[in-house]
């Protein structure tokens, strides 16, 4: 009895500080992971059909749970709360959002900041972000007093809108330029249409529907 007493004694406790605790799963279907995240599992992260749920309690774990299970924090400035790397052509993140009867409802992805950028895509070939939906917007920005969305590439196209039946590409201003096209070496706006405009402009009363300048 004393020997079995110590084994347990001894036995590292998983909720001790400096060390995390990992619990793993053995592989689940797509539906039985969604129903997981709804249910408050804070991380998922799959490899090799191994479902691994890690929560941290270390001390030096920069992204903490808050009130709310699956909300993480970083008080550390240029430490982001999230961090996830995937190799072999896997997805970083892979969000979707359902509301109670399980349809597909809401945000995805909902970034928010009060100062600095809201949202950086980075990538050294492909899309930076390539965003697709069935009905409504793909891609929605906004913001009092800076860029809504802002594209810039080095050698390809900052910005790309494609629509079978809307607007590929819609910009609104209330003060200010809706849209601002600038290239230093080729066409500032390229459009081409099939069977409607390549581009149509609307004026107010005494303002121009459509305005260039050559340098």
């Amino acid at each position: 009895m004393s020997r079995h007493t110590d084994k347990r004694q001894n036995a590292s406790d998983p909720t001790t500080p400096h060390q995390p605790e990992l619990f793993s799963a053995p592989q689940r279907t797509r539906r039985s992971l969604l129903s997981l995240l709804r249910t408050g599992v804070g991380a998922i992260a799959a490899s090799t059909g191994v479902a691994a749920l890690l929560k941290n309690t270390s001390g030096t774990a920069l992204a903490r749970p808050l009130d709310t299970v699956g909300n993480f924090s970083s008080s550390l400035p240029g430490t982001p709360a999230i961090t996830a790397i995937a190799t072999n052509s896997a997805p970083g993140i892979y969000v979707e959002s359902y509301n109670s009867s399980g349809h597909q409802h809401g945000f995805g992805v909902s970034a928010i900041t009060d100062v600095g950028t809201v949202y950086v895509a980075q990538s050294t070939s492909g899309d930076g972000i390539y965003a697709e939906t069935q009905s409504g917007d793909a891609i929605y920005g906004t913001s009092d007093t800076g860029s809504g969305a802002v594209g810039i590439s080095n050698s390809g196209i900052g910005v790309y809108g494609s629509s079978n039946s809307g607007v590929g590409v819609y910009g609104v201003s209330d003060s200010d330029t809706a849209g601002f096209f600038y290239s230093s070496s080729g066409e500032g706006i390229f459009s081409y249409s099939n069977n409607n405009n390549g581009i149509f402009a609307f004026g107010a009363p005494y303002a121009a529907a459509l305005y260039g300048m050559y340098m």
